[in-house]
């Protein structure tokens, strides 16, 4: 009967728009949930009871006002506290209001770090083409320092200072964009 009324339900929304959501938003909800579970093999678990819920009331979550990571925090709350109660004789056992606490602030870092997240993308864009292509080689395709150096045709402590200006010119840039209580 659940598998009916799931068919049924998702009728009236979009799947592609569910999975286009989910993927976006899948680590998020995994980092969420893994402050409120003590082990990566739970938080997995959770995570996939998560998805399965977060599917089945797709078509109740409101797609024109509706935050979806917001709301997925909340159906993860749940689901994790469900986990919880579940595991009862568990070695480690966290307080309610410990976890609640931890989950008020983890969901409340998610839009600063969204925030951050942007403002480093747009200080990006300010930098040289050749800054770019460093920090591009570097930290997207993972070279080493060594390596870095032998395609620029620089020495490894050359790369080394370049990298370290950029990223203090980053973090101020981002700082500066960041409101004062917002700022690390």
């Amino acid at each position: 009967m659940r598998a009916v009324s799931s068919k049924v339900k998702m009728e009236s929304a979009n799947p592609r728009e569910f999975i286009r959501l989910l993927m976006e938003n899948e680590r998020r909800i995994y980092a969420y949930i893994r402050t409120l579970i003590g082990n990566n093999a739970d938080a997995e678990d959770v995570l996939q009871e998560t998805s399965i819920t977060l599917w089945d009331k797709f078509s109740e979550f409101d797609h024109a006002n509706g935050n979806f990571i917001a709301w997925s925090f909340k159906v993860a709350y749940f689901t994790a506290q469900n986990h919880r109660r579940k595991q009862g004789r568990a070695r480690v056992h966290f307080s309610d209001s410990l976890v609640e606490s931890i989950a008020d602030k983890t969901s409340k870092m998610v839009s600063l770090l969204d925030q951050r997240r942007e403002l480093l993308a747009a200080c990006i864009e300010k930098l040289s083409d050749g800054e770019r292509k460093l920090l591009q080689l570097r930290y997207e395709m993972g070279a080493s320092v060594e390596t870095a150096a032998a395609d620029s045709g620089r020495s490894i402590q050359a790369i080394y200072k370049a990298l370290s200006r950029m990223r203090t010119a980053l973090f101020d840039c981002v700082n500066r964009g960041m409101s004062p209580e917002e700022q690390a």
